[in-house]
């Protein structure tokens, strides 16, 4: 008897959880409908801006969002940050509990970045 294809939602690697998948999925929805312009514009800003600093990701995407440089929806900078450290542009330096610059974030727990310093450098992004 053959199994029934019942899409990509249930087709996770053997190496990985549904739920990897889907995570993985989600991102890469919210940088495509960011768009390349916007990923690169930001990418730009962030390596000039904060090249060699050790940041909390926020500052990097209230720095962007400061030149105007804005996704079509706020889940596109935790995208954006992954896509960064997948990419070698930002470096995990540790996790705690940071003051955050939002009222409404002051207890959650962060991970600081080490944002590679490329001045340089060629940068080249996939």
């Amino acid at each position: 008897m053959q199994e029934a294809d019942l899409g990509p939602l249930f087709r996770a690697s053997s190496n990985a959880s549904l739920g990897d998948f889907l995570r993985d999925e989600g991102i890469a929805r919210a940088l495509k409908a960011a768009g390349d312009d916007w990923k690169q514009q930001a990418i730009q800003a962030i390596l000039h801006e904060f090249a060699g600093r050790i940041v909390m990701f926020e500052e990097c995407s209230s720095f962007c969002m400061g030149l105007g440089i804005a996704p079509p929806g706020s889940n596109a900078w935790g995208a954006l940050c992954r896509s960064m450290a997948l990419s070698g542009l930002l470096e995990p330096i540790g996790e705690g509990h940071y003051r955050s610059s939002s009222p409404r974030n002051h207890s959650h727990k962060y991970r600081r970045w080490r944002v590679k310093d490329l001045r340089n450098h060629d940068l080249q992004v996939n």
